[in-house]
């Protein structure tokens, strides 16, 4: 089987699908060169959750594929608590803490759980400008996570609640 290539000459690649001689093993590894190759060039769709479990301070993780462009915790107003995003008066919110990857490789999905106030490995504090961000109080209601509008699974709300982070569902509609 005889294949133009962009230089102008012949390649018989029948060497590589047809061969019966080859090992599965080189066979195996050329499906997953091809599936890489799909995925880094093709249309692979950011899928960026975030986890948070119980303990007070909380610790976070973020699972799937993706990249995380900042990370915040904001304290949600009273007035904000039910409503849904598109409704809120945001200047009533406040960000009580917020890291920013230091440079592009640094935000890659997987990132490993990091705790409240913890700045994670390859990150940078940016709110508060200094000093560790303010203890999590009981009964308030925070909102933690990167931009929700590019990763809708990686934005959670809870509370803290009897010496536990609790989480909450987002307003519907969000």
């Amino acid at each position: 089987m005889q294949h133009r290539v962009c230089c102008g000459g012949y390649k018989n690649l029948s060497y590589s699908f047809q061969n019966k001689s080859r090992s599965p093993v080189f066979k195996i590894v050329d499906i997953g060169i091809l599936l890489l190759f799909i995925c880094l060039f093709g249309d692979c769709e950011p899928n960026v959750k975030l986890h948070i479990d119980e303990k007070v301070p909380p610790s976070f993780s973020f699972g799937g594929n993706g990249y995380l462009d900042f990370f915040s915790v904001i304290e949600i107003s009273p007035e904000n608590q039910n409503l849904p995003r598109s409704k809120q008066d945001l200047s009533k919110d406040h960000v009580i803490w917020q890291v920013w990857p230091k440079g592009p490789s640094e935000g890659n999905v997987p990132i490993a759980a990091f705790a409240y106030g913890e700045i994670p490995h390859g990150f940078i504090q940016k709110v508060p400008a200094n000093g560790p961000p303010p203890s999590l109080l009981e009964g308030r209601v925070y909102e933690a996570g990167g931009p929700q509008v590019k990763m809708p699974e990686g934005v959670v709300r809870f509370t803290i609640q009897n010496g536990k982070t609790v989480q909450l569902s987002m307003p519907s509609s969000y």
